[in-house]
């Protein structure tokens, strides 16, 4: 009988850790977040492009976009910090607000 040659997957075949985990969250949830980022000023490009090529589109881009503005624009800073306990202040990325 022949020796079987078993091998381990190389680098490339193998799955990078990040690309396993599944966002479960609701869709708008997770478009709510999209447009709050720093990427969200590609929307105004796709927009334009959208109104060019479509100008059937322009009324509702043009109503559409002052909301988009505002909602980027005015969107409040959240810094990935906790606040010091003696501070006193709420903590607003605290993941267990009731325990103190």
């Amino acid at each position: 009988m022949t020796a079987r040659k078993i091998g381990a997957p190389l680098g490339h075949q193998q799955v990078e850790r990040g690309k396993t985990y599944r966002d479960t969250r609701p869709f708008w949830t997770k478009a709510k977040e999209e447009l709050r980022s720093p990427l969200a000023g590609w929307l105004g490009f796709v927009a334009v492009g959208l109104g060019w090529f479509v100008p059937a589109l322009d009324g509702a881009l043009i109503l559409a976009a002052p909301a988009v503005a505002a909602w980027v624009v005015l969107r409040p800073e959240r810094l990935p910090l906790h606040m010091p306990r003696h501070s006193g202040l709420k903590d607003a990325n605290d993941l267990n607000p009731k325990r103190s």
